[in-house]
């Protein structure tokens, strides 16, 4: 038996919702650690199963994020799109701006994928000023979405800009 199955096996004897949703995301965890996308997605489900009967919105904010993530890896840019908008929405309902970020830089990137500029340098205005009261680790992932924004554009000279900004933070 493996330790997923053994929490698993834990939880649903107390009946702990919560906990069995978490398992769920924690083997997602591990599937998409591994680039297994696909499977990761079904896991995922079943953790938004749970999380949405218990009512948990920043848990189930956190799910839609991550699974907007995951089909952001697959290159399924629509679908993406759809469970990072519906986590944003969510992520506001919550009203702590420091979760929304990861958020807004994945619908950024999203957006500069689909070729969608405009939009995707809102997103990502956004979370560089929310960034900006939060940690490094925010800061970093904002600056390599803003790269990215910036390359789209060709805009060589924030590239390079963006990239000192970068490396000051990963001194």
């Amino acid at each position: 038996m493996n330790y997923f199955e053994l929490a698993m096996e834990i939880w649903q004897k107390e009946k702990n919702e919560n906990r069995i949703g978490q398992v769920f995301n924690n083997q997602r965890n591990l599937l998409v650690a591994q680039g297994e996308f696909e499977k990761a997605i079904v896991l995922y489900d079943y953790a938004l199963f749970y999380k949405s009967r218990i009512g948990r919105f920043q848990d189930l904010a956190k799910n839609r994020n991550n699974l907007g993530e995951s089909y952001l890896s697959l290159n399924d840019l629509t679908r993406a799109a759809d469970f990072l908008r519906n986590s944003l929405k969510l992520k506001r309902k919550v009203g702590n701006p420091a979760v929304m970020i990861s958020t807004l830089n994945n619908l950024g990137s999203c957006m500069i994928q689909q070729h969608r500029l405009d939009s995707g340098r809102l997103y990502i205005q956004e979370a560089a000023g929310l960034s900006l009261h939060s940690g490094v680790q925010d800061q970093v992932e904002n600056c390599k979405v803003r790269k990215q924004y910036f390359a789209s554009l060709q805009d060589y000279p924030e590239v390079i800009r963006v990239d000192a900004r970068l490396d000051s933070l990963t001194e």
